[in-house]
């Protein structure tokens, strides 16, 4: 696990700069951060529009690029929010 104080950023451009700067040596990468960001990011590189990405939401999305530095769009494939949950 790394930590990234850059990653507390409402801002999806410096979220994208962050991302795609990342080690090609990571194949998967997870991101906890805050909106806008969140939602302006998963439009802006997944398959499936979203108006908000809530707290505690979870957008999965698949690039199919080798390096970060080359992230374009990729496919939207999993949506979680917490309405979604049965508890």
């Amino acid at each position: 696990v790394l930590f990234k104080n850059e990653l507390y950023t409402f801002d999806e451009i410096k979220l994208e700069q962050i991302i795609s700067n990342c080690s090609d040596d990571i194949e998967n990468l997870i991101v906890f951060g805050h909106n806008v960001a969140i939602t302006n990011f998963v439009n802006k590189f997944g398959s499936i529009m979203i108006d908000n990405v809530p707290t505690s939401g979870f957008v999965s999305i698949i690039f199919e690029t080798n390096t970060w530095k080359n992230m374009i769009n990729g496919t939207t494939t999993n949506i979680i929010f917490p309405r979604d949950l049965n508890i």
